[in-house]
């Protein structure tokens, strides 16, 4: 009597000569991603390598196709959890504007705290560790702003209570490419908004209705946000101006700094 044992699960990005040709599914791509994740968040991998490696991994359509990309790196042990990859401390704003760009990792599960703050989350250049990650956005008295890439499927399932959640911009690209982003949380007399592309890109297109098309509009866009960028610094600096004067007490102006009677062209009755 012959003894059979079912066939042992490959390992992330392992595959046999008999099962190369096999369609890969979702989970193992997954599972290959995770195990990039924690190469890059380790130091085996730089940020470019990580990205050029993972969009191969979701591009891939047989498990032939996945070995490359993690032969020179290490199995993890049997049960050996991956290193989470990115910071997936909460992002939180009370009183105060935070923004999170530039190429860095999204861990799988981002939690955004918006009380009576604003929050800017950036996207466009981030590395997405895993294909589909989730944000909780969570507005009280606050705005959450979310900048996807263009190719990028958002789903917001997120709720508001007297507030408001929207998105702008059409999503450009194939069906099958752009990470999934997922939206969950909800708005109390807040915002949560989801611009694609260019923040000001909606703007743009709505009231210039594509007359500024190509180089002259990207230009143009340009231009946009570093006005907002401009606005938005000189609004903090008005306001922390503000907030000075106004701490000297009730019975100084605002802007000179000066008592009633110290200011200019004004009668006391003294004379």
């Amino acid at each position: 009597m012959s003894d059979r044992s079912s066939p042992k699960p490959a390992e992330p990005g392992g595959s046999t000569g008999s099962d190369a040709h096999i369609r890969v599914s979702d989970d193992e791509r997954d599972q290959v991603a995770a195990l990039l994740g924690d190469a890059l968040a380790v130091g085996r991998l730089d940020v470019t390598e990580h990205a050029e490696r993972l969009e191969a991994v979701y591009a891939a359509r047989t498990r032939g196709e996945l070995v490359p990309l993690t032969a020179d790196l290490p199995s993890p042990a049997p049960g050996e959890s991956l290193v989470s990859p990115g910071d997936s401390a909460p992002i939180e704003a009370l009183f105060a504007k935070v923004r999170r760009a530039g190429q860095w990792p999204v861990p799988p599960h981002t939690t955004a705290r918006a009380r009576f703050g604003a929050i800017v989350i950036d996207l466009r250049q981030a590395m997405f560790t895993r294909r589909e990650v989730v944000i909780d956005a969570r507005s009280l008295f606050g705005k959450i702003e979310i900048l996807v890439p263009d190719n990028a499927h958002v789903y917001d399932t997120g709720s508001a209570v007297f507030g408001k959640r929207s998105q702008s911009g059409r999503r450009k690209g194939d069906e099958a490419d752009g990470p999934v982003v997922r939206i969950t949380g909800r708005s109390v007399f807040g915002h949560v908004r989801v611009t694609r592309g260019s923040k000001w890109a909606w703007w743009v297109g709505h009231h210039m209705g594509g007359a500024f098309g190509g180089h002259l509009g990207e230009r143009m866009e340009e231009r946009m946000e570093h006005l907002g960028r401009h606005m938005e610094a000189r609004m903090e600096f008005m306001g922390r101006r503000m907030e000075r004067h106004m701490g000297r007490g009730p019975g100084r102006g605002p802007w000179t700094g000066r008592g009633p009677e110290e200011s200019p062209g004004r009668d006391t009755g003294d004379a």
